[in-house]
């Protein structure tokens, strides 16, 4: 077979599925269609429908009609209370045990994760740092900046961590 052949009968054969997914496609849109039974006149006269049910009721207001699943009565009478009033409340009662665990005295352990390295220039996560003056930078942008500090100021950017070098 030619190669001209086997493209024509793709294109045949992917022509006989189009239309073949167009007649798949007309008789759902067929069967979607509302009959006459469905349109909204017809609708209401529908025995078991809610909104027959409702208008046969004679109810007009919603609000009136008891609701068995509603307690009336129920009042949420929990309060929420932010971290420095559980503290204070807390505090003011003094009838916990000496190494009762509290909020205002918990002790963790130190962390056994290393240390987060933050960039001292942007606050970003540091991924790299300066040989030369020591300085954490996030990206190749920030490094050009902190190229072109003036001397001595990365002293003052160090000693924002605590990490300044000071000579005796």
């Amino acid at each position: 077979m030619a190669r001209a052949d086997v493209g024509q009968s793709n294109i045949l054969f992917w022509n006989k599925q189009v239309a073949r997914g167009a007649q798949i496609l007309s008789a759902l849109l067929i069967r979607a269609l509302p009959s006459a039974a469905d349109t909204p006149q017809h609708q209401d006269a529908r025995e078991g429908s809610p909104l027959a049910s409702f208008k046969s009721s004679g109810i007009s207001n919603l609000h009136s009609v008891a609701k068995p699943f509603k307690n009336t009565e129920y009042a949420n009478s929990r309060r929420w209370k932010n971290l420095k009033q559980v503290v204070a409340q807390e505090q003011a009662d003094s009838d916990w045990p000496v190494d009762f665990p509290a909020y205002w005295a918990i002790d963790a352990p130190p962390s056994l994760l290393p240390q987060k390295k933050y960039c001292d220039i942007t606050g970003l996560p540091a991924l790299y740092t300066d040989p030369k003056t020591n300085i954490r930078y996030h990206s190749a942008e920030v490094y050009r900046v902190v190229r072109t500090l003036p001397p001595g100021s990365e002293q003052l950017y160090l000693a924002a961590r605590n990490a300044n070098v000071t000579l005796k």
